[in-house]
């Protein structure tokens, strides 16, 4: 596969970024870009990976509602 795309595998020393400049400098470019575009679009607006994947928001548990929601009829007139 890296043959096919032209890549070439370098290993280097863990935690030694002054060894290995130019793949470094690339990673600070490409983190500058996410940090603008997560700037410009708030979280809020964004689907989690799960929406994404389904179409629908996860329901979990804590989603589910609990029977302090429900208000039993009877209970006003205690």
């Amino acid at each position: 596969m890296n043959a096919a795309i032209n890549v070439h595998v370098k290993h280097s020393s863990p935690f030694m970024p002054q060894s290995n400049g130019r793949p470094e400098r690339m990673n600070s470019v490409v983190l500058e870009a996410l940090r603008i575009y997560t700037t410009q679009y708030p979280r809020a607006d964004w689907d989690s990976p799960f929406e994404v994947m389904f179409g629908k928001p996860i329901r979990t548990q804590l989603s589910l509602p609990s029977p302090d929601d429900h208000q039993d009829e009877h209970a006003v007139h205690f």
